[in-house]
């Protein structure tokens, strides 16, 4: 069973702009934990940043394959990176 929409965006908003686990995210709005939330929030453009676990939009990360993960901007410069 696929997540109600409202419910998406209301996690997402919880969770975007903090390190904040889907765990604790998923106790603090009496979500159901067995849930791929992570995919789900994929489907929204909303992901973490490989480097420091920052919950962002996924256009506000650069994909390092070298790295094999996105990260933000502070963690490219923590990497000696410039983004595109």
């Amino acid at each position: 069973m696929k997540p109600d929409r409202e419910v998406v965006a209301q996690l997402a908003d919880y969770l975007e702009g903090t390190c904040k686990s889907i765990v604790e995210a998923c106790q603090a709005l009496d979500l159901d934990e067995g849930i791929d939330w992570e995919d789900v929030l994929l489907d929204i453009n909303i992901e973490r940043c490989s480097g420091c676990d920052w919950w962002s939009e996924s256009c506000m990360l650069t994909d390092v394959e070298e790295k094999n993960g996105f990260f933000c901007e502070q963690c490219l410069g923590d990497l000696g990176i410039e983004r595109d």
